[in-house]
């Protein structure tokens, strides 16, 4: 077993959820808003090529913003996410994008162009426009309901479900990335990720406060330490060939 690094979000203190010491480590990044103040970081868990732009990017973040609203919509602990986008669908629904990196109320009268509220920039353009993606391998057969229509200036879509989770990620070539999730206890659990080539990542949550981590490339378990958001990130057995391909 070896232990590849160890990341600490920054301590909560007070209502305002201001940082205190931050310690960073194992390829972990973090940033503080020059707006709020408020402390991210992201910890990358998992990195599949895939085909074109399509790859499967995992990754652990934390948001302390998220963290003093007591935030846990992933079942990872307060202000943890996996750096993915999500809808939370209460109300008009409001779009949280990736890795913290902004949240913005849906308008359903669209009085911007963006389908987002105060949200003028061509960057993002949110659609309410359900749909079914058609099964594709390594989903078992199963085709995906999706509610919501993400498309980024680069010609790339993020479809969501009813939900509000992220079912799939497809380029401008059409090649895709999907995602099964399971909701259990009000907590939206990832349990698989699909690159273009059909390779999985699956997610187990057997072990209290850990994340065990399956790949073609590692097996690796997370582990929280409730109370004080670190983290500790432990490779257990790098797997088969794709290891020389992908060794993250």
């Amino acid at each position: 077993m070896v232990t590849a690094g160890v990341a600490s979000a920054a301590a909560v203190s007070g209502p305002a959820g201001v940082s205190g010491a931050v310690a960073l480590g194992g390829g972990a990044s973090g940033s503080i808003s020059e707006q709020t103040g408020a402390f991210t970081t992201v910890l990358p868990l998992v990195s599949l090529p895939g085909r074109g732009s399509m790859g499967v990017e995992l990754a652990l973040s934390y948001g302390q913003g998220a963290a003093a609203a007591g935030a846990d919509r992933h079942g990872l602990g307060q202000g943890m996410g996996l750096g993915k986008a999500f809808i939370d669908p209460d109300g008009a629904g409001t779009l949280h994008t990736a890795s913290g990196g902004g949240s913005y109320r849906i308008d359903p009268g669209d009085t911007t162009g963006t389908g987002l509220e105060r949200y003028l920039l061509s960057e993002l353009a949110l659609r309410d426009a359900p749909g079914t993606l058609p099964a594709r391998e390594g989903m078992d057969g199963v085709s995906r309901a999706y509610r919501w229509v993400l498309t980024y200036a680069d010609g790339r879509k993020s479809f969501f479900s009813a939900e509000g989770d992220l079912v799939a990620e497809r380029d401008v070539f059409g090649h895709e990335s999907a995602y099964v999730w399971e909701v259990r206890d009000g907590q939206h659990r990832l349990e698989k990720a699909v690159d273009a080539y059909g390779q999985a990542v699956t997610f187990d949550y057997g072990t209290e406060n850990q994340v065990t981590v399956t790949s073609p490339a590692v097996h690796r378990a997370v582990r929280f330490v409730e109370g004080i958001g670190a983290v500790r990130d432990e490779v257990v057995a790098p797997a088969g060939p794709a290891a020389a391909r992908n060794p993250s």
